[in-house]
């Protein structure tokens, strides 16, 4: 299956299914701030990054007022997860079904914050990242590369069961074309790509 391109036009259309517009004319890649205005007229900079993995919008919309269930549960699916009955507020507990049929509870802010999702699946990767000896699938890096909107360019014709340790090195591919070559184990603890890590704006 064909990797999504984010770009302008995705920003766009992005704004567009939000009611809003955005403004800028020049993409430089998932970490660099846009600017958009919502149907209230409201202005504001915003990465890419914040839509494709939060589902972000308008922060002065959202300031104070509550979360619709339709964007949460937008939100969720966008992850691969469903929500299961009610959404009580950002900071009431909701509950939450994986693809592997676990089931789970969270608050809005935990979920936009934490990097693994289901805690029933994430084990595996909790006890690769303390155990430094343990090994992964290459399917397991492939996995965590595309969670990151990248890909490992590393041992692609291999077996989907290959072994491979955190001391090996692959090479991988970010959003943005940047290509570096890190061990496998830097990737599982969960950093990415050290350009766009360096060169970040923040919101």
């Amino acid at each position: 299956m064909a990797q999504k391109k984010y770009d302008l036009q995705w920003c766009q259309d992005y704004a567009k299914s939000r009611g809003g517009t955005c403004l800028s004319n020049e993409y430089k890649g998932v970490h660099s701030a846009l600017d958009y205005r919502c149907a209230a007229n409201h202005t504001w900079s915003a990465r890419p990054s914040k839509h494709i993995y939060e589902g972000s919008w308008c922060p002065e919309c959202l300031s104070g007022k509550p979360v619709p269930k339709s964007e949460v549960s937008e939100l969720v699916e966008s992850q691969g997860f469903t929500l299961i009955g009610e959404f009580k507020g950002s900071n009431q507990k909701m509950v939450l079904l994986c693809p592997e049929g676990h089931q789970w509870s969270c608050t809005l802010t935990n979920f936009k914050r934490t990097k693994y999702g289901c805690p029933e699946c994430s084990q595996v990767n909790n006890a690769f990242v303390r155990t430094k000896t343990r090994k992964y699938t290459i399917t397991d890096i492939r996995n965590l590369a595309t969670a990151r909107l990248g890909t490992c360019l590393s041992l692609q014709d291999a077996s989907p069961d290959l072994l491979v340790t955190v001391a090996d090195r692959g090479r991988f591919r970010c959003a943005d074309g940047h290509e570096w070559e890190t061990p496998f184990g830097t990737v599982v603890r969960g950093h990415w790509c050290p350009r766009c890590a360096f060169g970040k704006a923040k919101v």
